[in-house]
């Protein structure tokens, strides 16, 4: 195989990618995940002797994934994208420090391995990093028409000590709790 990635999320259109992809009598699948229906559309940008710069193939499957995302592909040359959806529902971090780089969804998992909390950042929605050549890059890859946060990944999955989009979890947290208690004392 050409390419390996990972993927976290959900596809809202996931119905439609795979009536369209199954409308095709060149394509079958073995799961029913929005994970299959992504390595297909990978696939497809990949098909052939055609070779496009990871940018351009995450420019081109993000047009047609409507949903909550982060993903990881790496090809066979060694070239590495990570994206974050347009909207921003999914967090990703990553960290560079010198020949070292690391991603992951919160920034405590970057600084549970050793990187300096001052190398470590929040992906901005539409954007991924690459790393062709051994040149590392963050480029927009799809303008962010609006920004959304998934509320569990604020109160429920990320770690207390994390900072997601350059927010402390826990005083985003604590913020939002003095506002519930403002609006309960309201309620009298």
């Amino acid at each position: 195989k050409w390419f390996s990635f990972g993927f976290n999320g959900q596809l809202a259109n996931y119905e439609a990618l795979r009536d369209r992809l199954l409308s095709d009598s060149d394509h079958h699948l073995a799961r029913e995940s929005d994970t299959e229906i992504i390595m297909h559309e990978i696939s497809r940008e990949l098909s052939g002797d055609r070779r496009p710069h990871l940018i351009d193939v995450m420019r081109n499957v993000s047009g047609r994934f409507d949903g909550a995302y982060s993903l990881v592909l790496l090809n066979a040359r060694g070239d590495m994208l990570i994206g974050r959806d347009p909207l921003g529902i999914k967090p990703v971090c990553y960290a560079k420090e010198g020949p070292l780089f690391a991603a992951a969804s919160e920034s405590v998992a970057l600084l549970n391995v050793g990187f300096q909390p001052e190398n470590i950042h929040s992906l901005p929605p539409g954007h991924a990093v690459t790393i062709v050549d051994g040149k590392f890059e963050v480029t927009e890859y799809r303008p962010s028409p609006r920004r959304a946060h998934c509320f569990f990944e604020w109160i429920y999955f990320a770690n207390v000590a994390s900072t997601l989009d350059d927010r402390s979890v826990y005083l985003s947290r604590t913020a939002l709790g003095v506002e519930l208690a403002q609006l309960e004392l309201a309620r009298g």
